[in-house]
């Protein structure tokens, strides 16, 4: 395990990359940081760890993990600490682990055969106050109704005393697809069915392929930014204050 210290955050690099990030301005432009794992072939997406390490909670700063697909795992960005699990962490004041690789999904493998949400939730290692669930967008719309409600089960036997919140599944900038709207109304039944929350944050790359990268689906720091920016206010509606 290698650590460093970038723009005054603590950056740990071990099995997953594990973040403690100061009291920042809110969502500001972060410090170059390391380039974190191996890309796949065509993908940019980082191989799901075998576990997840977090530092001693010694500020007793909120643990949280990050559980998701490619928009969480920060594919396709110069630096993968620029991807918006650490910007909100960075935000709320944190201790964040992100164990999120690109392809995955509640019900969906990576290319490589591996990864999905159930098997992110089961590498991840240490205690966790707060376990965030962000996707969707990668799970085929005949696979994810029995897969939704399969992987709330298991993270909750996984984390039976940690706070449960999933994202409202994010798009592009194209229009929002009728089957994850579906999706979203699931998700939001069955995290409900694991006393977990549902959180609406909106669609803030909807129309906006300025926040997008060059492939068509990513999206760029600005976009990151927004998509912060966004779980942030929704948050701090549900009580999450800023330190």
């Amino acid at each position: 395990m290698a650590a460093m210290t970038l723009g005054g955050r603590r950056i740990t690099v071990a099995a997953s990359i594990v973040v403690t990030l100061g009291l920042a301005a809110l969502l500001a432009t972060c410090a170059a940081g390391p380039r974190v794992g191996s890309d796949l072939a065509g993908g940019g997406s980082t191989a799901v760890p075998t576990a997840a390490e977090s530092e001693p909670d010694s500020d007793g700063a909120t643990a949280v993990l990050f559980i998701g697909d490619s928009y969480a795992a920060g594919d396709g960005l110069t630096d993968r600490v620029d991807a918006w699990p650490w910007l909100v962490a960075s935000a709320l004041g944190w201790t964040a682990t992100n164990v999120a690789i690109g392809g995955a999904g509640y019900a969906t493998d990576t290319p490589l055969g591996y990864g999905s949400y159930p098997e992110q939730a089961v590498s991840a290692s240490g205690g966790f106050d707060l376990v965030v669930v962000s996707g969707g967008r990668n799970d085929d719309p005949g696979d994810y109704v029995p897969g939704v409600p399969d992987f709330f089960a298991t993270l909750r036997a996984t984390f039976p005393e940690a706070s449960i919140v999933a994202i409202e599944p994010a798009w592009d900038a194209s229009p929002y697809p009728d089957h994850l709207a579906r999706m979203s109304v699931l998700v939001a039944a069955e995290v409900a069915a694991v006393d977990g929350t549902y959180v609406e944050t909106g669609h803030v790359l909807a129309g906006r392929s300025d926040l997008i990268q060059a492939d068509g689906t990513h999206p760029n720091e600005e976009g990151h930014r927004a998509l912060a920016n966004s779980t942030v206010s929704a948050l701090q509606a549900l009580g999450y204050a800023l330190p």
